[in-house]
This record gives structure tokens, C-alpha cells and sequence, in this order.
């Protein structure tokens, strides 16, 4: 797997360029959307393991893009390794990723409509799930309707796990830089 180039944002400037990040993904081609949008969920999922490590030389070094957490994978299974997720976010950061890489490794122009892309993000399963556990029917209403076709699920999926992400980092005491022996 390639290393990714994404850096850790601090959580105030991943909550800023939020909206920003979604905006692109609304408005731009497919294939964009999908690598930025992947991009983003790795830049959020450094965010919150460098607010949940230790404040380290290690950390920054094991975070950098060439380090053992540097890329996508690695970071998805670390926040689920540390309890820091649901399994059906980090099932669903899988899937994202698994589209991501169907776009970049594709020499055909691909887009949201092709069968095994919709196959993917008819897999994704977050929305529900955090539907349920939020128990509101205000929610579930609004991703039912806001939901039509393979691209807004994807879209929708990112923002909704990008916000808690950003949230869940926001949250997090900081470890001290140096453990006390």
C-alpha cells in the first residue's frame, strides 16, 4: 500500500476546513470526490490518534505519512484498536477506502454508477447505525431523503464520520508530553 501524503491537522483547523472539504465534494468530478473525500477521513483519523497519543517525538514520527501510522489503514485500525470508534464506522472508513482505491487504480474513468463502485457504498452502513444509536427519527429522516444513489451515500457517510471524528478529537485530553515513571 502506497504511503499516504496526508498531514495531521490540528482538530480546530480539521473543523475549519470542513466545510470547505464538503463543498469540493459536492461540486466536483467523481474521481475527485472520492480520493479528497478518502483523503480527508485519513486526515481526520490522524487528527484524533494525534490528540489520543502521547505528546511525543514518537508520535509525531510514528503519524508522519513514511511512519507506521502513516497511512489509511493503519490509522483506521488503531482508532478501532483503542476503542475510539464504533466497529460499524471503522467497517465503514474500509469500504471508503476499498472505493478510494477502486478510483485511483482504475484506468477507465469511473464514477459512482459503476456496479461494483454502487456495490460498495450500498455497503456502507454508518448512517444507520449512528441514526439508531443518536434515536433520532429526525436523523434517520434526513439520510432517507437526503440519500439517492451510490455518491450522496458516500458523501453523507464522510461527513457524518469526519464530524464525529472531529468531535471525538475536539473531546480528548491531550497525554502529557512525557510519561511519568
Amino acid at each position: 500500500m502506497s504511503r499516504s501524503k496526508s498531514k495531521v491537522l490540528a482538530p480546530d483547523r480539521l473543523s475549519a476546513e470542513s466545510s470547505r472539504v464538503m463543498r469540493a465534494l459536492e461540486s466536483e468530478a467523481d474521481l475527485a470526490t472520492a480520493v479528497v473525500g478518502a483523503s480527508y477521513l485519513e486526515a481526520s483519523l490522524g487528527t484524533l490518534l494525534a490528540q489520543a497519543l502521547l505528546r511525543s517525538s514518537v508520535t509525531e514520527r510514528a503519524l508522519d505519512p513514511r511512519g507506521a501510522l502513516g497511512t489509511f489503514s493503519a490509522r483506521a485500525d488503531l482508532v478501532y484498536a483503542l476503542a475510539l470508534i464504533p466497529k460499524p464506522m471503522y467497517q465503514d472508513i474500509g469500504v471508503i477506502a476499498e472505493v478510494r482505491n477502486r478510483f485511483a487504480h482504475s484506468h477507465a474513468m469511473l464514477s459512482f454508477n459503476d456496479a461494483e463502485v454502487a456495490a460498495l457504498c450500498g455497503r456502507l452502513g454508518y448512517l444507520d447505525y449512528f441514526a439508531n444509536e443518536s434515536r433520532s427519527a429526525a436523523i434517520q429522516a434526513l439520510a432517507d431523503s437526503y440519500v439517492n444513489g451510490p455518491r450522496t451515500k458516500f458523501i453523507l457517510t464522510i461527513a457524518v464520520i469526519t464530524g464525529r471524528l472531529a468531535a471525538r478529537s475536539a473531546v480528548l485530553d491531550k497525554p502529557p508530553y512525557e510519561p511519568g515513571l
